[in-house]
């Protein structure tokens, strides 16, 4: 990607307990996806088990790429005995996560905090 085009999604990490919590902002597309995609990794490789949550509370768009990104993420997780959550998905990405069956195959909750106090002993 050329140095003059700006990812369309932020993402902020942060830990509570034991749960490392990825805050995605804007639209995980083509475009932001292996950045968000090697931080998570970098991220999980340090955790043990990796109790990741993904919060979408902010995200207005996801793409073909971005399901990607989540599928990739929980088989990374499930090899190594942790668990993935997603939370915070609403409108059109939530639109998306159904109609693809991505909220079958994921653990998904309303918000971070269920997701957090679910996860934390």
């Amino acid at each position: 990607m050329p140095l003059d085009q700006p990812y369309t999604v932020s993402l902020s990490l942060g830990l509570q307990g034991k749960c490392l919590i990825a805050r995605l902002s804007g639209e995980l597309d083509f475009n932001g996806t292996p950045m968000v995609r090697d931080r998570i990794a970098r991220a999980i490789e340090a955790a043990d088990p990796p109790l990741l949550i993904i919060d979408m509370a902010d995200v207005t768009l996801c793409d073909s790429a971005g399901l990607s990104l989540f599928v990739s993420v929980h088989r990374s997780i499930k090899v190594l005995g942790g668990r993935l959550v997603v939370t915070g998905l609403q409108g059109r990405c939530l639109d998306v996560f159904t109609i693809t069956g991505m909220t079958k195959l994921l653990d998904v909750r309303p918000t971070a905090e269920m997701a957090i106090d679910e996860l934390n002993p």
